[in-house]
């Protein structure tokens, strides 16, 4: 259970845990509190990624990683102009907006997170009603590191799937990749 304190030092808010061993990043936790970053985020373990039309950049907000921390996982798409990638209610047939990580040694998993609002769009001759994303898009992601003291530094594979249209022509769904290194932070 993680307590957050008032200006008095009095118990404001009281956030249950699923998993007793996990913790919270303190910018994470920061960002959720407040609704904004932290004044001096470091982005670090940063990687980059690119399939046609869609650009994928992808950094933690913290340096390091302690065993059984959840860490804010920044992902931000862009979209080139007159293209855009579905939301993740999407039709069958098409490939809605998704986001994996895996970790060497294994033990990320994504949290749940809110996603944006989608813009609505419609192809006229098709009678599906389509949420999609277009320009930039920009997540914070909870990922839970599951992952024991004394496992060295990890590596994380974040996977971004989508499927990149017009308004005239949708490509084939793809997948772009981008591989962070996150050392183990040092025990106390």
């Amino acid at each position: 259970m993680t307590f957050v304190l008032d200006a008095t030092g009095r118990v404001e808010r009281k956030i249950v845990e699923a998993n007793y061993r996990v913790r919270q990043g303190g910018r994470l936790l920061f960002e959720q509190l407040t609704g904004g970053q932290p004044a001096s985020t470091q982005e670090v373990s940063e990687a980059r990624g690119r399939q046609v039309h869609v650009a994928v950049r992808a950094w933690f907000d913290s340096p390091t990683y302690f065993a059984y921390q959840r860490l804010g996982l920044h992902v931000e798409l862009t979209i080139d102009p007159g293209w855009h990638v579905y939301g993740p209610t999407t039709p069958s047939g098409y490939q809605a907006l998704e986001i994996a990580v895996t970790s060497d040694p294994a033990g990320a998993r994504i949290d749940a997170f809110p996603w944006p609002e989608p813009a609505a769009f419609r192809v006229e001759g098709l009678d599906e009603d389509f949420h999609v994303y277009e320009g930039s898009l920009q997540l914070v992601i909870p990922v839970e590191l599951i992952i024991a003291r004394g496992s060295g530094d990890a590596r994380l594979d974040v996977v971004v799937r989508s499927q990149a249209c017009s308004a005239t022509e949708c490509l084939p769904p793809s997948s772009i990749r981008a591989t962070l290194a996150l050392p183990e932070a040092p025990a106390l």
